[in-house]
């Protein structure tokens, strides 16, 4: 049970990461000037296609709240 909470513990985090990511570059085009004629359009499929460096960080974050979790529930169970 703890192996299965431990995974969900990673995939909530790594969905909020993708969400505060996403969050944060709609921020930042909304406050970036450009020209009135410009349209922006965000999208997140292509942009995972095309960049391992989210692939890379979507691991690591899994990785750190996977391991996190696994140690706190270990911890808790062993007292």
């Amino acid at each position: 049970m703890i192996f299965v909470k431990s995974i969900l513990v990673g995939l909530c985090s790594t969905f909020a990461a993708a969400f505060l990511l996403l969050l944060g570059a709609i921020v930042a085009l909304a406050i970036i000037p450009h020209p009135e004629d410009t349209v922006m359009t965000i999208d997140p499929i292509s942009v995972a296609k095309s960049s391992p460096l989210l692939w890379i960080l979507a691991v690591l974050v899994f990785s750190v709240a996977f391991s996190w979790e696994y140690m706190r529930a270990k911890r808790r169970q062993s007292e």
